[in-house]
């Protein structure tokens, strides 16, 4: 499996209980963690090419899952803090204006 594939299934199944929970501070954690693993085995291993293909996947899955959540978290925060439900807003919150 590809880590770019490995990534994208990890993010939208992050994505998916993130938003079922409406919780983001542990599934921002997660990833991270993976990502943290996935980086602490590259650095460990040097002569097994099967496991630090599979640590580039950790990678892959955990850097390109936290960012979306934190996006998303930030963008929810604004509003509510605000108490404005404003699409601009969000907009600003998420950098996209």
């Amino acid at each position: 499996m590809p880590p770019w594939a490995a990534a994208f299934v990890f993010a939208m199944t992050i994505a998916y209980f993130s938003d079922k929970t409406k919780h983001r501070f542990a599934f921002t954690l997660l990833p991270i963690f993976v990502a943290i693993a996935g980086f602490a085995i590259l650095l460990a291993v040097h002569n097994n090419t099967k496991l630090q293909y599979a640590a580039l996947c950790l990678v892959a899955m955990g850097a390109y899952s936290a960012m979306p959540v934190i996006v998303c978290w930030v963008g929810c925060d604004v509003c509510i803090m605000l108490v404005v439900t404003s699409h601009s807003i969000s907009t600003i919150a998420s950098g996209s204006g």
